[in-house]
């Protein structure tokens, strides 16, 4: 069993797309890196679900990684990192989350229903109530941690069609809540590094929103000093 899974969120092939794809496996050599997308996508690039036409991926990301956890491709990992396309890694994953390496699930912000209810994915919900208080967030989904067990439930649970017309930021985090599991803070100065706000890489790190091309020397592992 692998140590860490890398789940790659994207929707195309480019340069960018590849760039990042790169840098994750430059770094972190040990961790399997999978390639998830609904269609089209880089070289081994995996469409665990066929989705009909007009169908919002944008919104509904989340599920590529519950479909995939349940399919022929699984791959059997003690932890699973989410990284959507735009995230430039310029570190060690296992160096980045120390702190969080063995919780069972941990994010960039992590918050429910009772401590942020004006944020517009849970204002968008007509009806509250089937959830039981238990509708939550992780935001962004680059970033996320899992461990197998928290990802299997979680996965399972999204069966369920009550969940299906959530958004996938809220969706997850209540599937989260509801198998059980209370997300932790990634570490204390996570909003330097992952937002749902972009971002310009100033050291080496797990970056969340870069929509353009960075080459810097410290990114290149190669440059970076040992001990």
């Amino acid at each position: 069993m692998t140590k860490l899974c890398v789940l790659f969120l994207h929707h195309m092939d480019n340069d960018l797309t590849r760039y990042h794809a790169e840098l994750i496996s430059q770094y972190n050599p040990m961790a399997t890196l999978v390639p998830l997308t609904f269609r089209g996508g880089i070289d081994g690039a995996i469409c665990p679900v066929e989705v009909p036409s007009g169908f919002n991926q944008w919104k509904n990301s989340d599920l590529l990684i519950y479909y995939w956890f349940r399919s022929k491709d699984y791959v059997a990992a003690e932890r699973y990192l989410i990284i959507e396309y735009d995230t430039l890694c310029a570190t060690s994953f296992e160096e980045f989350y120390a702190g969080v390496w063995d919780e069972p699930v941990a994010a960039a912000i992590a918050y429910t229903h009772q401590q942020q209810p004006a944020w517009r994915w849970f204002c968008e919900i007509r009806d509250q109530t089937p959830y039981q208080n238990k509708l939550a967030g992780l935001s962004p989904l680059s970033g996320i941690l899992f461990s197998r067990a928290a990802l299997a439930a979680i996965s399972e649970l999204a069966k369920d069609p009550l969940y299906a017309s959530l958004y996938c930021e809220c969706r997850i985090g209540t599937l989260a809540r509801t198998s059980g599991y209370n997300p932790v803070r990634i570490r204390p100065d996570i909003a330097k590094y992952i937002s749902w706000q972009r971002r310009n890489p100033t050291s080496p790190g797990i970056w969340h929103s870069v929509k353009t091309r960075i080459d810097l020397q410290y990114l290149k592992p190669e440059a970076r000093s040992v001990g």
